[in-house]
């Protein structure tokens, strides 16, 4: 009798030991993510576009090779959608679709705004996203294909979305940039302007001397010179920041970014949410990194110039500047908690890539440059 009752105690002890084990390894393999994150070669295909001459392999610098094999969600693309533009909402992004410009959402449901090319007054005139945020999308308008640039009558445009209310706030005589352009903050719109001589009509007649920072407040409609001889205004921090003497980056929430003090003089600065991500050429090749507590860290080199980084969640996307020509690579992203680039073994294709909401989208085209399918994997799942 007594025997059992100790052989009992002792199997309660063991069950309660194996039981903490298991609590103890689980919690460790959750940590480590050891179920979703494997380490790969860096000579592994999957880091390299395989059975194409000018094959564009990613070379990690700072960064470990790994591959992604936990869950992720595919769904198939609605027709006609030819490009993404930037998220909106909390899951909704800015499209092309079929001539116009709308707002698509990954559960299918899809909502036009306004087309893309349209005739005013009997000219053919095209328009083109600069800017959004929940609540506004900042475009312009010019006259499609003139014949001289300098006769091109650029429109800069306000369009609400709640009430789909359409101002027209700004003449431009300029040729906008659709990236890094214009920006919304503290209900003012900030956007670049061509500086000109008095007399001049365009910087192709030799009168160029720079260029503006204008600001739009919103509420009253009032205009002002925000700020000269700077340009390409951006968010960063959630404040205004802007780049002038060709390159330095000003921001309103902490000192200027410049960015020879880290060997980066020749690079191209991109600033995303509280990082700065940046592109260089080095060897002919070009290097991707950012910036973090006060130093420079390098992720990978490619073959191909990178347009775009976007930081969220602790982890980075990228896109490249050739996005839609022959390039086609697996769905890859960068986790600063593993400190890897991370390949998703899905299928190939030219992607292009956000984080929004705790989810990073991965949008594949097919050879002719449409949409097939949306990749979705969750930040927390890293």
């Amino acid at each position: 009798m007594t025997s059992t009752i100790r052989r009992g105690k002792v199997w309660n002890i063991l069950k309660k030991t194996v039981k903490s084990f298991l609590a103890l390894f689980a919690l460790v393999c959750c940590l480590s993510g050891c179920s979703h994150i494997k380490s790969i070669s860096e000579n592994d295909e999957r880091l390299a576009e395989a059975g194409d001459e000018n094959a564009e392999r990613i070379v990690p610098l700072g960064a470990w090779a790994a591959v992604y094999d936990g869950e992720y969600e595919v769904i198939e693309a609605p027709p006609n959608i030819t490009r993404v533009i930037a998220p909106i909402g909390e899951n909704g992004f800015l499209v092309e679709n079929d001539g116009e410009y709308g707002i698509f959402t990954p559960n299918g449901e899809y909502r036009g705004l306004f087309p893309k090319y349209s005739e005013v007054g009997g000219k053919k005139m095209y328009s083109a996203i600069t800017y959004n945020n929940d609540e506004y999308i900042v475009y312009y308008t010019s006259e499609e294909n003139p014949g001289y640039v300098g006769e091109r009558e650029y429109e800069l445009h306000l369009l609400r979305l709640s009430d789909m209310e359409d101002k027209r706030i700004y003449f431009l005589p300029m040729i906008p940039n659709s990236d890094n352009w214009a920006v919304i903050c503290d209900n003012c719109v900030y956007f670049e302007r061509e500086e000109i001589k008095s007399g001049g009509t365009s910087s192709y007649d030799g009168d160029y001397i720079g260029s503006s920072i204008i600001k739009y407040d919103i509420e009253n409609g009032k205009l002002e010179k925000f700020c000269r001889n700077a340009g390409s205004p951006v968010l960063y921090k959630g404040k205004l920041a802007f780049f002038v003497d060709g390159g330095k980056l000003v921001s309103l929430a902490e000192p200027a970014f410049i960015p020879e003090e880290y060997g980066l003089e020749d690079s191209i600065i991109l600033p995303s949410e509280n990082t700065i991500a940046y592109s260089y050429r080095r060897d002919g090749e070009s290097c991707c990194g950012y910036i973090k507590d006060g130093k420079k860290f390098d992720i990978f080199q490619c073959k191909f110039g990178i347009s775009s980084v976007d930081f969220s969640d602790g982890c980075a996307v990228w896109n490249n500047a050739r996005y839609l020509n022959e390039t086609e690579l697996l769905p890859m992203f960068y986790s600063e908690k593993r400190n890897s680039i991370v390949v998703v073994d899905c299928e190939r294709a030219r992607y292009k890539s956000f984080i929004n909401n705790g989810k990073m989208f991965f949008f594949g085209y097919d050879t002719d440059g449409n949409m097939e399918r949306v990749l979705i994997l969750d930040t927390d799942k890293i």
